[in-house]
């Protein structure tokens, strides 16, 4: 029997291959409830209606019309019915909004907007930017969206490798020769560690930094913060697998501080707010206190931070930017029409696949994370999405490429404040039900079934345990799985040949 290694490699040993893989059956409800945290109840599928005039209170941004040699994944194969996806998806969000804004029970804010590939269909705002009585939210107001903001980091590392000044496959000590980080897996594992890595979150890294991470509420610079990764010990082998890390995004964002010789938000304005008009937007530092029209950030009751929720935080790459619907439905549009803007191919075609791809796929495989942006697709159809929370904020992106379809949602609540929640399980759900999974033949494995383990075989009972709040990985009746909160999904395993 071939058996894979399944012991934890002494120091200075190369990576090993991953000793087990594993089918998810069925793979594409498994991937859709635990991605993207679809609706429970099915949705009437959806029939084509005309699109709705802009319902702005300023004026549509505009955007260039889709390339003609765009990817033949993310090409509209879609009916006539999935042509008129975006609208219909606006008019519903219409429709609903009403009841939704009259269950709420918190003066938090949420602000959202629907477009498709050259216009805004719909803005909606609602609540307050700081509490009862304090100024509503506007469709300009800023909000943090957290998370969000890695692609915007991905974005100004890959114009600067445009440029010449950044090289994706290149050791980041290259960069950064004095930079080093503990492993028991590698003897100089930042040798190894490229700014693809990092980006795609391949790196092996903790997900936060001692100094100046998510749940740390001190006044920090964003150098200390970046000083302190190197007292990080790496999680994995660099490469060996993903694993989600704020410090990874913040420290390609500090190698293109470095390279660029400006501060990392000037080379943000520079290469991605200025390029693509998004005139309003700025980040978490001493420049947002001044603006008026920003919102603030509610967090649960059981949530205490020391001073208060900070608004200068020093993760910006990760999680630092803040901005509106005026400039999202912008950067919505940029990423329907495939990385164009006004008619220019802001990155060239290879960099902008490589950013709207799976980074370091398995064979056969189509969605993952790619370079900042999750990679998914509901049957035919190819999405880049992106959440964020934190901070009193919470904020989620979609956008389909072959619907034309964009959607933002804003809010300055991170505890059932906001109609967020409510309009992103009714766009996925709507997805997914109109255009199905993507069906038994994608389900089939790219390797070797020949030899299942079972399900007490010490290398699929380690992988037992809790995988975020609902999610729980392990035996129930005796057959091994996921549970995501009442649904359970059986997992089988194989030897890796």
């Amino acid at each position: 029997m071939n058996r894979p290694k399944t012991g934890i490699p002494s120091r200075g040993a190369a990576a090993p291959r991953r000793s087990l893989r594993f089918l998810l059956l069925p793979a594409a409800v498994l991937f859709a409830a635990l991605q993207l945290h679809l609706s429970p109840t099915p949705a009437p599928t959806l029939s084509p209606t005309p699109a709705p005039a802009p319902s702005t209170s300023d004026p549509a941004p505009s955007a260039p019309s889709p390339r003609p040699d765009a990817r033949p994944q993310s090409q509209p194969t879609a009916s006539s019915a999935q042509a008129a996806f975006a609208a219909q998806i606006a008019d519903e969000i219409r429709a609903k909004m009403p009841e939704w804004i009259a269950e709420l029970k918190s003066p938090a804010g949420a602000a959202w907007a629907v477009v498709d590939d050259k216009a805004v269909l719909l803005e909606g705002v609602h609540g307050h930017t700081n509490g009862l009585g304090k100024p509503p939210v506007t469709t300009r107001t800023l909000f943090s969206i957290q998370s969000m903001s890695k692609s915007f980091a991905a974005l100004g590392v890959l114009a600067a490798v445009r440029d010449g000044l950044l090289d994706l496959d290149a050791p980041i000590t290259d960069a950064l020769p004095d930079f080093t980080v503990h492993s028991r897996f590698e003897e100089h594992p930042e040798r190894l560690i490229t700014l693809r890595r990092l980006l795609a979150h391949r790196a092996g890294f903790t997900h936060e930094a001692p100094v100046g991470g998510n749940f740390d509420s001190r006044p920090i610079t964003f150098n200390e913060h970046i000083l302190s990764i190197s007292d990080t010990w790496l999680r994995y082998p660099v490469g060996y697998r993903y694993s989600y890390s704020n410090l990874g995004i913040d420290l390609a964002g500090f190698i293109l501080e470095k390279k660029r010789g400006k501060p990392f938000e000037e080379c943000i304005r520079e290469y991605v707010f200025g390029p693509l008009g998004m005139k309003d937007s700025a980040f978490a530092n001493e420049a947002i206190h001044k603006v008026e029209d920003r919102a603030w950030g509610y967090a649960a009751p059981n949530y205490r931070v020391a001073g208060g929720i900070p608004v200068e935080i020093p993760i910006a790459p990760a999680g630092g930017v803040y901005t509106n619907l005026p400039d999202m439905a912008r950067y919505l549009m940029f990423h329907i029409n495939e990385g164009r803007v006004d008619g220019r191919l802001l990155l060239g075609d290879e960099l902008i696949r490589a950013m709207h791809a799976a980074a370091f796929p398995e064979t056969g495989q189509t969605h993952g994370y790619g370079l900042g942006i999750q990679v998914g697709r509901f049957g035919p159809e190819v999405s880049y999405s992106h959440g964020g929370g934190g901070y009193g904020f919470t904020s989620f992106m979609i956008m389909c490429p072959g619907l034309k379809l964009g959607v933002v949602v804003l809010s300055n609540s991170t505890f059932g404040g906001s109609c967020g929640s409510k309009i992103v399980s009714l766009i996925e759900g709507r997805l997914e039900q109109s255009l199905g999974p993507q069906g038994p033949a994608h389900e089939k494995p790219s390797f070797e079934t020949t030899k299942p383990l079972a399900a007490g075989d010490p290398r699929v009972a380690r992988l037992a345990g809790f995988y975020g709040t609902k999610v729980v990985v392990g035996p129930k009746d005796g057959v091994f799985g996921i549970s995501i909160g009442e649904a359970f999904y059986p997992l089988t395993f194989y030897e890796d040949r």
